[in-house]
């Protein structure tokens, strides 16, 4: 049977078969940034606080770690990621050991929905690519203030629609209103250079390819499964680069929202 573990993976991964899920460290192993680019989320930290500053970090769907690990090469203090998958995590940790920054590191395997019910009182909450966990935007939005200290800041890495009436995605509009709704104060949004995130996309792309190959050239009766999943992640491609823009949301919990 299913465990409710693996369907979370799956939906975060944009994996449509869970029997793929067993293959993602091995698929994902070329891969280090598994979702936002680190120096880009780096450049808006510093934006909003002083580098060498002691602060406080929540990294919701770490992955690997690559913006926990540049986050914590540039700032004192503690940085805390959390993820389901297992081998991300142990990877993360190793990571951290070599780029001597364990000190400031710690990692845990973890639904995010559950680190939102343990964690409190950070300086930073970062919630970047992690797929559509909640049931809506406000709720998401709800929930991510939950762990950061009043004046804290949220930093979103999400995408919305190229065009108003395409139900399947957010779109400006929603996000604008869903952060008034709860009561968060908009900073900063940033566009992802597209040329830059096509570069990324494909390399991506092919090394996935090339792992797949290997493990089908092992394992014949994978074909399937893998081709799939190759497909599903063209799909994602064609759809991020021809109907959505990627999008930053720097947001900040209000001194006065007690909740």
């Amino acid at each position: 049977m299913n465990s409710n573990k693996d369907i979370k993976l799956a939906k975060s991964l944009s994996a449509d078969n869970l029997e793929i899920i067993d293959y993602i460290p091995y698929l994902l192993q070329d891969i280090i940034e598994l979702g936002a680019i680190a120096k880009d989320v780096l450049k808006i930290i510093n934006q909003i606080i002083p580098i060498s500053t002691s602060i406080r970090v929540l990294d919701l769907g770490c992955g690997k770690g690559a913006v926990s690990h540049l986050i914590a090469q540039h700032y004192e203090g503690e940085v805390i990621g959390v993820d389901l998958m297992e081998a991300f995590i142990d990877e993360a940790k190793e990571r951290a050991k070599s780029l001597n920054v364990k000190q400031y590191c710690r990692f845990e395997v973890m639904d995010i929905r559950q680190a939102i019910g343990v964690y409190d009182g950070f300086d930073v909450v970062i919630f970047a690519s992690v797929g559509n966990i909640f049931d809506d935007l406000s709720q998401m939005l709800n929930q991510l203030k939950k762990v950061v200290k009043p004046n804290g800041f949220i930093i979103i890495d999400d995408a919305i629609s190229k065009y108003d009436d395409h139900s399947e995605h957010e779109t400006m509009q929603s996000w604008k209103d869903a952060i008034e709704q709860s009561n968060l104060r908009m900073i900063d949004h940033e566009y992802t250079n597209e040329n830059q995130l096509k570069q990324i996309n494909a390399f991506n792309q092919a090394k996935i390819i090339k792992r797949a190959n290997e493990l089908k050239q092992r394992h014949p009766q994978l074909a399937q499964l893998l081709d799939n999943y190759v497909k599903s992640q063209e799909d994602e491609i064609d759809d991020l680069e021809n109907n959505l823009i990627s999008i930053t949301w720097v947001l900040q919990r209000k001194d006065d929202d007690r909740e």
